[in-house]
């Protein structure tokens, strides 16, 4: 205690025990530093910048408590000239509380509670290197998360491994960390309940998939749509490129939507740019005679149909079929075969080209 004897009158107020604890307002201190009481009930250390005075200006920073909902609170607060404080951190009940000294009234269980008054700028913001970098913050509708820096991405991380990117440019990366211009970008497999609008235009209906740039309203299980054309102008709604043989990608072909007639057209290339090696001798007749055509009806359907049976005609037009006669998948269903009949039509008009000749014939007999 001769530490205490020394101070004279200041011994009334700091205590130093043998051990080497030293008390302000405290006679017994149980600490190497225990200060006890302060300048008012909720004060026990008063710290101030400048000559503090309830009308001046400055500001002090206050280590003490409140009460909080009956309880007692400890407090880290900041005070303008006057007493008012602009800022607290509190700590009621294992809580922590930074704006307010009530956390645990706004969230029960809360153990970190922010509020701020910059919507918009952030109630929480990250930094690294003194910089900002992120930005956490709500208003009454909205949840704000973002990241501060002109060229910074949002990275979303589950099991050690990125899963989710967002660039600055507001595209979203699944699977994938390779921006390719596309707003969403996904690598793997999709799977969507609901419905699935692709477009630029309206889409109001109940398809399973619209893709639009106009106005649509139907029940169709997939919608694909252009703008509604008018006069002369051909809108295409589907079309289909591959490459050439210097490997130059052109439209081979598509759906389109013919504004002066207001019908669907399905066209295919015929360009004799991209044709070689031409046949113009050949007996059409003579393949159509060797097409056999059936009256049948369809397995599990009670309706009648007049078609070929694949096999057969790849025997005679093989071009005109694709797949392979009783092919089975991997999974053991069956690979069925199928026929493009829209190419059997140059060869139909060059049977009626032959018939025709023939007719001549016989009628200049």
């Amino acid at each position: 205690m001769g530490l205490t004897k020394n101070l004279g009158w200041l011994s009334k107020y700091i205590t130093a025990d043998s051990s080497g604890n030293i008390g302000v307002g405290a006679q017994s201190p149980t600490s190497k530093l225990q200060v006890t009481g302060g300048g008012s009930p909720n004060n026990t250390i008063f710290a101030t910048t400048s000559n503090y005075a309830s009308s001046s200006a400055g500001s002090v920073l206050r280590i003490g408590h409140v009460s909080a909902t009956g309880n007692t609170t400890a407090i880290i607060q900041n005070l303008t000239a006057g007493g008012t404080a602009v800022g607290n951190i509190s700590f009621p009940e294992g809580n922590v509380g930074i704006g307010t000294s009530t956390p645990a009234s706004i969230v029960p269980g809360t153990n970190l509670t922010i509020n701020g008054s910059s919507v918009g700028y952030g109630s929480l913001f990250l930094q690294s290197n003194n910089v900002d970098r992120a930005f956490f913050s709500a208003d009454a509708t909205n949840l704000l998360i973002g990241t501060a820096g002109a060229s910074t991405n949002m990275l979303f991380y589950l099991g050690g491994s990125e899963r989710v990117r967002m660039t600055v440019g507001g595209n979203v990366l699944i699977g994938t960390t390779t921006d390719n211009g596309a707003k969403l970008q996904v690598n793997g497999t999709v799977t969507a309940s609901g419905r699935l609008s692709l477009g630029d235009g309206i889409v109001s209906n109940f398809n399973a998939i619209s893709i639009s740039s106009g106005v649509y309203t139907n029940t169709a299980a997939i919608s694909i749509g252009a703008s509604n054309p008018t006069g002369g102008v051909v809108s295409p709604i589907i079309t289909f490129t591959a490459p050439n043989a210097s490997y130059s990608y052109a439209v081979r072909g598509g759906m389109y939507y013919n504004g002066s007639n207001l019908q669907m057209e399905f066209r295919t290339t015929s360009d004799y740019r991209v044709k070689e090696d031409l046949i113009e001798d050949f007996n059409a007749i003579d393949l159509l005679d060797k097409i056999k055509i059936y009256d049948h009806k369809w397995i599990g359907a009670s309706g009648r149909s007049y078609s070929v049976i694949a096999h057969e005609l790849q025997d005679v037009i093989p071009y005109l079929v694709s797949g392979q006669k009783d092919a089975i998948l991997e999974d053991g269903s069956m690979d069925l075969q199928s026929v493009d009949y829209s190419k059997l039509v140059p060869i139909l008009i060059k049977g009626i080209q032959e018939l025709t000749e023939r007719i001549k014939t016989l009628e200049n007999k």
